[in-house]
């Protein structure tokens, strides 16, 4: 048995399984939700299916841009806060811009500040 080839589809089958189940989590309540109420009675389950999938995405759109605008850029500065070698990585350049000519006393100050705080992300104070 050629067991690269298995790791591959098993790989494969991974990284597909996340974008086929939310379709089928969908078609399943829609055929629960359709067929365990009074829905059957009042309307056929195309129509149903069409109303269900259009408010579903909706909701679904609504709720990303709520969490893109709200959440994400909170999530992205804590995560930073953990990478105590993009600090370093970050405090070195900035200090190499810091002791460079190009720099005006504004810049200066505002550089300072952000070593002191790549400074506090490596320690692990932040």
């Amino acid at each position: 048995m050629n067991w690269q080839k298995v790791k591959r589809n098993y790989s494969d089958f991974r990284i597909g399984l996340p974008i086929i189940a939310p379709l089928l989590a969908i078609s399943n309540f829609v055929l629960l939700a359709y067929n365990f109420t009074d829905l059957k009675d009042m309307m056929p389950i195309e129509i149903f299916g069409i109303i269900f999938a259009t408010g579903f995405v909706s909701l679904m759109v609504l709720m990303g841009k709520v969490f893109r605008k709200k959440q994400q850029s909170t999530d992205f500065d804590l995560q930073f806060e953990r990478a105590r070698k993009h600090a370093m990585i970050y405090r070195i350049i900035l200090e190499a811009q810091l002791r460079s000519f190009l720099s005006t006393d504004k810049q200066a100050i505002e550089i300072q500040e952000t070593i002191d705080y790549l400074k506090s992300i490596e320690s692990g104070t932040v």
